[in-house]
């Protein structure tokens, strides 16, 4: 008698996305919450967002099997710009920590590549509006950023839903 292992695997099989969404709401709600009381999140943090970065760099290079190599490559070029002018020392878009950058990358590794220019948007009008809110919790002018990037995280999703589901032809 053959087993089907397929059949055992099927739920972890059929959406590697949705549960890598719901591994990062879960570490972003507690890295925000240390970043609001202590203004930093540990660091073990960005260490796990790195290797969900490179996880879902690997599956993307695994889809390039079967999905077009330029989708792939503006997407990982859009994440690799964005979050380089997002960095403290860069500065153009925010001037962020790499904890709060990988987590940026993070999110967007599961995101298409318009879908990540979005997110950058959505995540400008967060942070303008919850900035007055946070800097309360900041010093010296700098503000926890980690509440930002998850509100963000929880409103693009539902967007892309709603973006996917008009099926836009330009």
């Amino acid at each position: 008698m053959a087993i089907d292992i397929s059949y055992w695997l099927h739920p972890a099989l059929v959406e590697p996305y949705t549960y890598g969404l719901f591994f990062l709401l879960g570490s972003f709600t507690v890295a925000s919450l240390s970043d609001v009381r202590r203004m930093s999140a540990q660091s073990e943090f960005l260490h796990v967002w790195v290797i969900v970065v490179l996880a879902l760099l690997a599956l993307d290079v695994y889809q390039l099997r079967v999905e077009p190599v330029d989708r792939f490559a503006v997407k990982w070029a859009a994440i690799g710009a964005l979050c380089l002018l997002s960095y403290k020392h860069v500065g153009f878009l925010f001037r962020l920590e790499w904890g709060d950058v990988s987590a940026m990358a993070a999110v967007c590794g599961l995101l298409s590549p318009l879908l990540v220019v979005l997110f950058f948007a959505i995540l400008k009008v967060a942070d303008l509006v919850m900035r007055p809110f946070l800097r309360h919790f900041g010093r010296e002018g700098a503000y926890p950023f980690m509440p930002v990037v998850t509100v963000t995280t929880f409103v693009t999703f539902p967007v892309a839903a709603f973006l996917q589901g008009l099926q836009l032809v330009l």
